[in-house]
């Protein structure tokens, strides 16, 4: 069964989101992934930084085990860099999964996931054949959400084994209506084993982004958790799958007052301007 959602279970996957904005070379020399005693344990893996030319596709982000957790984290870090501004800015969708015939997903998103996909993937492999019988946890905050987003979708449909979740914080819209259906369509298959939270915070302004042109052009899917007040709201979805987003969570935000500090605010994630870059692989 998916586990219950609090603010502690919050923060532990935010610990790793904020641990991705900091140099290391390995997670015992991570100063911040060394303050939180829930991830001290962590053993570091494997880490990337990858740049796809000639599109603006920039992708970074670590993985590991948590032993006694019983845990293999995959993390993908936010926008830090021109490349990711670049990449954030192509609203142009482009059909993904190719499957799904009208799933269509932000091109600048899925470029920056295909960056590191198959370095992703052969590392993420090795550490199934180790462990299992681990639960796959897919996070990340702002561009690296998205990137988790598209990551947890692809293992989702692909690999039929274990408990799978996704944590994403700050999140934007990934794709258009057919995606977030498709999503939530897999996620109610394997509703034991599989979730999806999405946490937003008080007037986070990403999450509204890309804005929709057209109804249905963007949407979100998954399970919203709203942060409000510094209580934990649990929003509503809709039983049959179909995606959309709670007018008493974030959604119902004065669209004035949505700003970029509730984007660098969430349980166990606190940033303020990205300076360091994790370590070439």
């Amino acid at each position: 069964m998916p586990p219950r959602v609090t603010v502690n279970y919050l923060s532990h996957y935010g610990h790793y989101a904020n641990a991705a904005y900091h140099r290391f070379d390995n997670w015992t020399t991570c100063e911040p992934c060394q303050t939180h005693d829930d991830i001290s344990a962590f053993n570091l893996t494997f880490s990337w930084s990858t740049t796809a030319l000639p599109k603006a596709s920039f992708s970074r982000g670590y993985m590991g085990v948590h032993m006694q957790r019983q845990e293999i984290v995959i993390v993908y870090r936010g926008t830090t860099h021109l490349l990711d501004v670049l990449g954030d800015s192509q609203v142009i969708q482009t059909q993904w999964p190719e499957h799904v015939g009208e799933s269509r997903v932000h091109s600048g998103f899925v470029a920056a996931y295909l960056a590191s996909r198959e370095h992703m993937r052969n590392a993420l492999k090795v550490l199934l054949e180790m462990h299992p019988t681990f639960d796959v946890y897919f996070v990340g905050h702002s561009l690296g959400g998205a990137q988790a987003t598209l990551a947890f979708t692809e293992f989702m449909e692909e690999e039929n084994r274990g408990a799978v979740r996704l944590v994403t914080f700050g999140a934007p819209r990934v794709g258009n209506g057919a995606f977030a259906k498709y999503v939530n369509s897999q996620l109610l298959q394997r509703s034991n084993d599989c979730s999806a939270l999405r946490v937003t915070n008080e007037r986070d302004l990403v999450p509204h982004l890309p804005a929709p042109l057209v109804p249905g052009h963007y949407v979100h899917g998954d399970q919203e958790f709203w942060v409000h007040e510094d209580e934990l709201v649990e929003c509503r979805i809709h039983s049959d799958g179909d995606p959309g987003e709670d007018p008493e969570c974030a959604a119902g935000t004065f669209p004035l007052f949505r700003n970029m500090h509730d984007h660098m605010h969430y349980p166990g994630l606190t940033l303020t301007i990205p300076e360091v870059h994790v370590k070439q692989t």
